[in-house]
């Protein structure tokens, strides 16, 4: 018999992408395994900036699948949905990660955490070195958070990410519903929520670069002011 060939070692983005399939196919075995691999895995640094957001965006998708497995009624309360995103759920070689940390602190460049003034990852934290120094607004067009009213989930590659990216943000944009009598732009609550990330560049110049709308474009082209409004949010 020949030598033992070594199993290939995985980039950091596929431990991810094994915990979102795992989870999707709702096998707890796999499920196990693939969080079991995961604590070995130490995240790219945030200067590799295509590979560490394919991780951190696959790992965010498959916690939020595999958690709502365990809890399909996790999302349908404020407290509830408090506990999702707040917990500790997934070890990795470096701390153990609740979804706030994933989404506010690493790739929100460590946001302030809802009203309080206080950023998601805390000064002495070794979760500090995967930090973000500035947020991508795109990727809230590819977290989803289990509701209604989230974006579908995706699975990312670091080769293809800009593409990607791209996709998952105009999803949400071509959601939104354009009134022409009162040039009226009702969006996506999540546009409300993240404000502060679609601020440069601004939130109409993201529209005016993915929203496919004739009356949009017109009313933008002859320097009407536009009225944002927001949806409401289904969580459920």
């Amino acid at each position: 018999m020949g030598e033992e060939v070594p199993l290939k070692k995985k980039e950091h983005f596929e431990y991810a992408v094994d915990l979102l399939n795992a989870a999707r196919g709702e096998n707890q075995e796999e499920i196990k395994e693939a969080l079991g691999r995961l604590e070995k895995v130490t995240p790219p640094l945030p200067g590799n900036t295509q590979e560490a957001t394919a991780f951190w965006v696959n790992l965010y998708n498959g916690i939020v699948t595999w958690r709502k497995l365990l809890d399909p009624n996790g999302l349908q309360t404020e407290s509830s949905r408090k506990y999702f995103f707040t917990q500790p759920v997934v070890k990795l070689a470096v701390g153990e990660w609740s979804l706030d940390d994933i989404e506010h602190g690493v790739l929100r460049g460590n946001a302030n955490r809802g009203g309080l003034n206080m950023s998601q990852i805390l000064a002495d934290s070794p979760k500090l070195g995967f930090v973000f120094k500035k947020a991508d607004p795109r990727i809230h067009g590819a977290l989803n958070c289990g509701a209604v009213s989230c974006p579908p989930i995706s699975y990312y590659d670091p080769k293809g990410l800009e593409k990607q990216l791209d996709t998952a943000i105009s999803n949400i944009i071509l959601q939104s519903e354009f009134h022409p009598e009162t040039n009226e732009l009702n969006v996506s609550r999540i546009f409300e929520w993240y404000n502060e990330d679609f601020k440069s560049p601004s939130l109409l110049e993201w529209f005016d670069r993915f929203y496919d709308n004739k009356a949009y474009r017109k009313a933008r082209e002859s320097g009407k002011k536009i009225k944002i409004s927001f949806m409401e949010y289904k969580w459920k």
